[in-house]
């Protein structure tokens, strides 16, 4: 059965009882009504996802944008909720067609700027700066399973010039997080060969050689 999927978008400002609502957002999957509230309140940011008219989930501190969107590769649609800092933020949550609601994932919040891999959409690289200005940088190859992010790969772009470590790009496969093995060690200057610099060649390794960092469980 396909999606049905109606938007109406409202941006507003309401305030009661010391609650004051910015964003309001109503859509319908599968004869099943969703609202999505976002606001602050003298404690902070918040939002509500809210089934049905009656039951609530509540995401605590969102201060940053609300997005709707096809994150994984099925045919439902998705939400993040961002939160404002030096790098970005967010909590996901998938669709869940079985319960029929949206369940969080475990593990997002470290790997939030991301995109899927164009030669094996199973797959999501990461992107975060990791310090320097942004000479340093941090991508994590990863999947989903079971609402939680499993990391399989990291490429560590160290541009910076540091007594501590000298200026490469260091590829690991991740076995878990307290078993990452080293893969291969290339300049830093590598990145100098892409049109899209840094983002282009992390965008193509991955893309290339994924499969090196499959395990078992991956898909």
């Amino acid at each position: 059965m396909k999606t049905l999927l109606t938007f109406i978008f409202l941006t507003l400002t309401l305030v009661s009882q010391g609650q004051e609502i910015l964003w309001d957002t109503t859509f319908v999957v599968e004869q099943v009504n969703f609202k999505v509230i976002a606001g602050r309140t003298d404690s902070g940011g918040y939002a509500h996802i809210i089934r049905d008219y009656n039951d609530t989930t509540t995401i605590d501190g969102v201060t940053g944008n609300i997005k709707i969107l096809r994150f994984d590769n099925d045919e439902w649609p998705d939400i993040t909720f961002s939160y404002l800092g030096n790098v970005y933020v967010a909590d996901l949550y998938l669709f869940d067609a079985i319960r029929s609601n949206f369940r969080k994932v475990d593990g997002f919040t470290k790997v939030s700027n991301s995109k899927k891999l164009t030669s094996n959409s199973n797959y999501f690289f990461s992107y975060q700066r990791a310090g320097c200005a942004d000479m340093n940088w941090i991508s994590y190859l990863f999947y989903i399973d079971n609402y939680r992010v499993t990391q399989i790969g990291e490429i560590h772009g160290k541009g910076c010039e540091s007594e501590d470590f000298n200026r490469e790009i260091e590829i690991s496969k991740i076995v878990t997080l307290d078993k990452i093995f080293p893969i291969e060690t290339l300049p830093i200057d590598t990145i100098e060969t892409y049109e899209d610099y840094k983002w282009g060649f992390i965008k193509d390794y991955w893309n290339k050689n994924f499969e090196k960092f499959k395990n078992k469980n991956a898909p």
